[in-house]
């Protein structure tokens, strides 16, 4: 057993413990290790594989990896922002990052005394998120693929919000979680409907 890691009888009860999605607040670092461990998958295994790494140097490492690896995703939409369905790809791409990511984002603004430099990467993350997704509807409304905007900053911080509410705060910490119970993928496919009548009715 590593220092800053659990026994592998106490890795199973916690990884049993979020997938009941019973709390986002850890209370230790321990716990936030192990549940690190779950839901960040290593880029470089098959994705069955849980996400070991040996040190915090280690997970360090490979969450800045995973961080850029989703920035170059994005990267290939600004690319493709001149054709037809690049506006679909963006709020799929975000929904699909949000879906696999998302409570281990709420967890790290929940704990944020564990981890510093985790949260730190975090908040690095977020902020390129806004810029590009800002960038990205800036040119997909200079191509006319989607209707002008007048503060385009604005619109990519409600889009991203809308879908990281319905990718991970309505699941795991709204306030009636536990009496409303969607299907994720009507949801998602619920909001990328309205998105795409908000943002492109005008052009049909």
């Amino acid at each position: 057993v590593h220092s800053w890691g659990m026994p592998p009888v106490m890795f199973s009860v916690v990884t049993k413990y979020h997938k009941g999605r019973h709390s986002l607040f850890l209370y230790n670092s321990e716990i936030f290790y192990a549940f690190t461990q779950d839901i960040l998958r290593s880029p470089f295994a098959n994705q069955s594989e849980l996400f070991k790494p040996t040190s915090k140097a280690e997970l360090l490492t490979r969450t800045t990896t995973l961080y850029q690896n989703e920035q170059k995703k994005l990267t290939t939409i600004l690319v493709k922002t001149h054709t037809a369905g690049s506006f679909t790809q963006l709020l799929t791409s975000l929904f699909t990052a949000f879906d696999r990511y998302g409570a281990y984002f709420l967890i790290l603004e929940r704990n944020q005394e564990l981890y510093p430099t985790l949260l730190d990467l975090y908040k690095e993350y977020r902020q390129a998120l806004y810029e590009n997704t800002t960038r990205y509807l800036t040119t997909m409304s200079d191509n006319g693929l989607i209707s002008a905007l007048i503060q385009p900053k604005y619109d990519a911080a409600m889009i991203i919000d809308e879908i990281f509410w319905w990718s991970a705060h309505q699941e795991y910490d709204s306030f009636e979680r536990g009496e409303h119970i969607f299907n994720k993928q009507l949801m998602r496919n619920a909001v990328i409907s309205k998105l795409k009548r908000s943002y492109q009715e005008q052009l049909w």
